[in-house]
């Protein structure tokens, strides 16, 4: 693996393959073909440019027809939909039927017809068998892959790599990608409409802590010299097409550039935090940022809950009660498997400015703590959130999933009045 976030990385399988002096030779070597994969326009600023050139052994036109891909829980339902209001959670999803990554996908919503490039869409895959002679490729948006259940070997046009819960993958904007799983799997697909997703900056911390870019890791040249046909899918416009290719896609002999996938370990995260009093905001655990077009208003802001201490004095330490301008969408990375919302792969949808909070029996416990004795959080699970500036909508999918718990959000509907004349 090549580490480094956003840098200009490059890498051959061969020698000589990757050429110096120009990108686009009129004989690459070893009779291989150039082929630049942009995932920006042309002219965007040379700090947010993304391409990747590569050298391959058949270019990407060896495919086709296109044609219709029917898919009954990955798609653009939820547009039909007005944004959600209420609190809504689901318990972990079972892994049940013989699909594969791209027909063990369902979409539990999202913000934005992919069309606009604004907006974001939230999935859930569950697997049980490989991408065999099978790859996918989303000209919509970034992927960012989170597995909660079963390793992971991740095979892109850029070379391979093997991903375990507790780590995360970006796969970008149209670089192509098959999934092989290692027995039951299943985790989180977040999708982003808008620009690509990008290291948050650091502000007043300063020059180090949380994520660091040199923890994320690209892949190296790795191809496949493979004749027989594969079938790929494709995303356009938040519908699947497949097509037949002749030959593996997995054909990139070199490639140079900065649109790459990456893999990172959540457990590199450098966390900060308060060290005196006061609960401060999640977005202090930010990991990634998919930015819009104003300073702090972002597509998708994912945020990843480290092991840290909480040693605040005087201070209610659970979650704040809070209406938040931002959607949040919780999810279990890694953790105890309980067949309940707060286990791992469940998720829980708290919408912009909707009231929510901790439930009574949480402020007892805190009420009745004795001292300010510093408490370890995160030990043995881990979090995640992804904040939304767009309200989310529901697809008809997830509103009539069974494992959609209708009772989640009662608990914070029961805090009692503590309120007294005396202070």
């Amino acid at each position: 693996m090549i580490r480094g976030f956003g840098a200009m990385h490059e890498s051959e399988a061969l020698d000589g393959a990757l050429p110096h002096d120009r990108n686009n030779p009129r004989a690459p070597k070893y009779g291989l073909y150039a082929e630049q994969i942009n995932g920006t326009s042309f002219t965007v600023p040379r700090a947010k440019n993304k391409r990747v050139w590569t050298y391959r052994i058949r270019p990407s036109t060896c495919v086709g027809p296109w044609r219709a891909y029917a898919h009954p829980t990955w798609n653009l339902s939820y547009l039909e939909a007005r944004p959600e209001i209420a609190l809504r959670g689901w318990r972990p999803r079972a892994i049940e039927a013989e699909h594969d990554f791209v027909d063990g996908m369902a979409t539990y919503g999202g913000a934005g017809d992919p069309a606009t490039r604004r907006g974001f869409a939230a999935h859930q895959y569950a697997a049980t068998r490989s991408m065999e002679r099978r790859a996918f490729v989303d000209h919509d948006g970034d992927l960012l892959l989170l597995p909660d259940t079963g390793a992971l070997h991740v095979r892109t046009e850029l070379g391979h790599f093997s991903l375990s819960p507790g780590e995360l993958a970006i796969l970008p904007r149209a670089v192509t990608f098959a999934v092989d799983v290692e027995g039951p799997s299943r985790g989180y697909v977040f999708e982003v409409y808008a620009r690509h997703f990008e290291l948050p900056e650091r502000g007043v911390i300063g020059a180090n802590a949380v994520t660091d870019a040199r923890h994320f890791e690209a892949p190296v040249a790795a191809f496949e010299e493979d004749d027989a046909p594969f079938e790929i899918v494709a995303k356009h416009g938040g519908a699947l097409h497949h097509a037949e290719r002749e030959g593996s896609p997995f054909d990139v002999v070199a490639w140079h550039g900065n649109l790459t996938p990456y893999r990172y370990d959540l457990e590199m995260f450098v966390p900060v935090g308060a060290i005196d009093r006061d609960h401060p905001d999640p977005s202090l655990f930010t990991v990634l940022s998919a930015p819009l077009d104003h300073p702090g208003e972002n597509a998708a802001d994912f945020v990843a809950f480290p092991k840290r201490w909480d040693v605040t004095e005087e201070t209610f330490r659970p979650p704040y009660f809070h209406k938040n301008a931002a959607t949040e969408l919780n999810g279990i990375l890694t953790g105890p498997d309980r067949d309940q919302v707060f286990g791992r792969g469940g998720l829980f949808l708290t919408p912009p400015h909707t009231p929510h909070g901790v439930p009574d029996r949480a402020i007892e416990r805190e009420l009745d703590r004795e001292g300010d004795a510093p408490s370890r959080l995160g030990v043995g699970e881990r979090w995640m959130q992804l904040e939304s500036t767009f309200a989310m909508q529901l697809s008809p999918w997830a509103l009539a999933a069974p494992h959609r718990d209708p009772a989640f959000g009662e608990a914070v509907r029961g805090v009692k009045k503590r309120f007294r004349r005396e202070p």
